[in-house]
């Protein structure tokens, strides 16, 4: 009996087409920051190169910036930002998981508002 899985469980890690390998990559935090600051950006960067005219879709995002301070994720979404605007129409970007009844978690979704909207 073949299973059924859903794009949310642990073991997929993508959708694929036979036109492109994979259309949509499901990453979250670790895929986007590295150990030093200085490397999160060349990392992220990286990332999303490697998925141009694909879906990136970022799970539990509100952990991608875990407080203002946080100088990991406002590289990543700096790097983010940047390269969308460099690339338009050429990478989806889908932040995903944010609960707004959480109020950590919203508090999480107005800092990642603040560097990524105008």
């Amino acid at each position: 009996m073949i299973q059924k899985k859903s794009i949310f469980d642990p073991d997929v890690k993508g959708i694929y087409s036979k036109f492109n390998p994979v259309i949509l990559k499901v990453v979250n935090r670790d895929d986007f920051v590295a150990g030093c600051i200085s490397q999160t950006s060349t990392k992220t960067v990286a990332l999303l190169y490697e998925h141009l005219r694909m879906v990136l879709l970022i799970e539990k995002a509100h952990n991608l910036l875990v407080n203002e301070r946080d100088s990991f994720g406002i590289e990543a979404l700096n790097s983010i930002k940047t390269f969308v605007e460099d690339h338009p129409g050429q990478i989806t970007i889908i932040f995903m998981g944010c609960s707004l009844d959480n109020p950590k978690e919203r508090k999480s979704l107005d800092h990642l508002k603040k560097y990524l909207l105008p």
